[in-house]
């Protein structure tokens, strides 16, 4: 079976072009509940003299909120495509002969733009003959439509026009609350992503960048499994990626910042605003590290070690990329976020939870209380816990930062400083 993926892309070139390489003869079958446009005429004018069946699900809320347009059903009809309704539809998919496409995208003008995915499939003789089983039980389910029928559902659904309407006015209330609810949210992370931009802007001052490329690498682990994993490596191969020279100056040693090899240092990614460890060797850098467990920085309330996690803050509820947690004899386990802009730390949010669901806990609800105790001790110490370099006792510990790389991506690697601490930072070329 040969496929081809259509993830979050239009796949309606596709359905045209199937339509138009489609055998004389070969019935044509598309299913699809919502039906706006142009496109299905466009596939059906492209067919010639193909049979088309097309299958769709006649419903008020379909008809009265524009997504299944009547017209265009009468129109096909008037061209001899059979048109077909099943209350039950909810699948997209388009079958010609041996070839099949299956996703999330309708048969409207809509679903061009909208976030939809979809697979293109050449199916095998016994995959052929199964689909066209269960097509043929699908009609047998399915009514066949005639222009009556349409003109009566259509009849029936504008008596309820005006109490559909009112109820859409209603339900559009509480989009604009989530609509309000999500600008506030973004606009309380303005001050940050400003922040963040003067940062970017200045990313080219003081170190000349080191041109990268993802790699995805592929390696056997200790289970025997083969797996994979993004590396990032030198696109010009003459210099190493531990040395950085400062801008306009001469390259002599003066001028040199020499990282420490085989030593883990912060990364910061300028495009997810994601952290994470790197260690850097002659040609490459080697993998990852999202997470540290400190056995020697322990909890303010008991004894207990401190574990950070650096995460991408657009995939965190609180729009965090520090997570640090730690257990208390009295409160159980705190979590606290924070933001990491390039020049500053922002606390993002504190809360508190059982480490086990069989514990109780006393859920902390005055936190301006217990900051001094739980918060500013911990606050006080994490850049440098951030930022000091260190050595893993397992050297090839680590992993790639889930959804951050595309392969072959080439990108610049460059140094900063925090304080009098230096990290590495990474932005599209």
């Amino acid at each position: 079976m040969a496929n081809q993926y259509f993830l979050f892309e239009d796949i309606s070139s596709k359905w045209l072009e199937m339509a138009k390489e489609a055998k004389s003869g070969q019935e044509i079958f598309i299913f699809s509940p919502f039906i706006t446009g142009s496109l299905i005429n466009e596939v059906c004018k492209v067919a010639l003299s193909n049979s088309v069946f097309v299958i769709t699900s006649l419903k008020s809320d379909a008809y009265l909120g524009g997504a299944l347009d009547i017209n265009i059903l009468i129109d096909l009809l008037s061209k001899d495509v059979k048109i077909f309704h099943h209350s039950k539809l909810h699948a997209k998919l388009m079958v010609v002969g041996s070839k099949l496409t299956v996703g999330s995208q309708n048969f409207t003008d809509g679903g061009k733009n909208n976030v939809e995915t979809s697979i293109f499939c050449e199916l095998s003789k016994d995959q052929i003959k199964s689909l066209n089983e269960k097509v043929t039980n699908l009609l047998h389910e399915a009514f066949a439509i005639d222009k009556g029928i349409l003109e009566k559902f259509v009849s029936d659904c504008e008596e309820i026009r005006e109490q559909y309407e009112e109820t859409q006015t209603q339900l559009e209330e509480v989009g604009i609350g989530i609509k309000t609810y999500v600008k506030l949210e973004l606009e309380r992370h303005e001050p940050e992503l400003q922040e963040i931009e003067v940062f970017k802007s200045n990313f080219l001052m003081n170190y000349v960048p080191i041109p990268v490329q993802v790699v995805e690498e592929k390696y056997t682990s200790m289970y025997g499994f083969e797996e994979y994993y993004f590396t990032l490596k030198r696109i010009d191969k003459n210099e190493i990626l531990n040395k950085f020279w400062k801008k306009g100056l001469p390259h002599d040693r003066e001028n040199l910042e020499n990282l420490k090899p085989q030593m883990r240092y912060l990364c910061f990614e300028l495009n997810s605003l994601q952290l994470f460890w790197i260690r850097a060797n002659k040609g490459q850098i080697g993998k990852f590290e999202v997470s540290l467990h400190s056995t020697d920085w322990e909890a303010p309330d008991g004894n207990y070690p401190i574990t950070l996690l650096l995460q991408n803050p657009y995939e965190s509820h609180d729009f965090s990329n520090i997570k640090v947690r730690f257990n208390t004899q009295k409160y159980g386990r705190i979590n606290i976020g924070v933001l990491f802009t390039g020049t500053s730390f922002h606390l993002k949010s504190c809360s508190n939870d059982a480490p086990n669901q069989s514990d109780p806990v006393v859920l902390i609800k005055d936190w301006k209380a217990l900051s001094p105790l739980l918060i500013e001790p911990v606050l006080a110490e994490l850049p440098s816990r951030v930022f000091t370099p260190f050595e893993y006792k397992i050297p090839q510990n680590g992993e790639s930062p889930i959804r951050l790389f595309k392969c072959d991506q080439a990108m610049r690697l460059g140094l900063q400083k925090y304080e009098d601490q230096l990290f590495y930072i990474l932005d599209n070329t």
